[in-house]
């Protein structure tokens, strides 16, 4: 998965294949203190529903997101969609105990 902060982009690819694109509409944060995006960690959960590759219980493997955004982001911004990106939760099986973790482990990728 990767997330173009500008505007929200979500982009599923395999390879160099896109396998999906969605936008969801950015809020004006500008002026909280400290900012939410829910919508945004609704969509991270439907899409990895739809494209995420790491399901199975069984699997311990999370799906790769990459954030792209540009240096100048504001850390409150990165904070809020890092909390959107972690949002999302899936169980998995570690020895004889099951546990609820993130379903994606997190990149950056700055310009």
């Amino acid at each position: 998965l990767h997330l173009g902060v500008d505007e929200f982009t979500i982009t599923w690819k395999q390879g160099a294949t896109v396998v999906s694109e969605v936008k969801v509409a950015k809020p004006d944060q500008s002026k909280a203190e400290i900012p939410r995006y829910p919508e945004l960690a609704k969509k991270f959960e439907e899409e990895w529903k739809q494209h995420g590759g790491h399901r199975d219980p069984a699997d311990t493997k999370l799906d790769q997101a990459i954030l792209h955004a540009d240096n100048r982001l504001p850390f409150k911004e990165i904070v809020a969609v890092l909390d959107a990106l972690y949002a999302p939760k899936r169980e998995v099986k570690l020895g004889n105990n099951t546990e609820t973790i993130p379903v994606f482990n997190m990149t950056f990728s700055v310009r």
